[in-house]
């Protein structure tokens, strides 16, 4: 793994390079998705960080789940799971992501080692049970390995089945 110009490099043995970008907190350009497409055609593996964050996926998260058919991978920071008054749309989207099987690594936003490493994570993590089941497991643990050592992901737990929001009428 290498920095090269503010980005992080990781050259996998299957002739790709992992390329982590931050989602950007302003409304994203028109040609977001064709810049990462770009990216993906040139030998790189995108690793999307914070989308849950961004107010134009906030808005239209059709087109995250268009990046995800490309093959972008997607990183949802584990505090946006945890509501707040200062997260609630984050929270929101998280957790719809999470139920679609548009997420594939959970992660907190501790750049290093230190205090912010363990802020809401274990609500956060329940979270990630409640909407998304045994996958949770595989989006902590399974899913950022196979990143971090350059390798193909491997399968996800199945998703849950969702939950009809009608519900039988007893006695009928």
């Amino acid at each position: 793994m290498a920095v090269r110009g503010g980005l992080v490099h990781n050259r996998a043995p299957h002739g790709y390079a992992d390329l982590l970008i931050e989602t950007p907190y302003a409304a994203l350009r028109s040609s977001f998705e064709d810049d990462l497409f770009k990216l993906t055609m040139a030998g790189y593996r995108i690793l999307l960080a914070h989308p849950e964050r961004n107010r134009t996926f906030q808005q239209r998260s059709g087109r995250l789940a268009e990046l995800v058919r490309r093959r972008t991978l997607v990183q949802v920071t584990t505090a946006s799971l945890v509501p707040s008054s200062r997260r609630h749309r984050s929270a929101r989207l998280g957790r719809a992501l999470m139920k679609q099987g548009l997420v594939h690594v959970l992660a907190s936003d501790a750049h290093g080692p230190g205090a912010r490493m363990g802020v809401a994570l274990r609500p956060a993590i329940e979270a990630a049970r409640e909407a998304a089941g045994d996958r949770a497991g595989w989006m902590l643990s399974h899913a950022p390995a196979a990143v971090l050592t350059g390798e193909t992901l491997p399968p996800p737990a199945p998703l849950p089945p969702r939950r009809h929001p009608l519900r039988a009428v007893p006695g009928r």
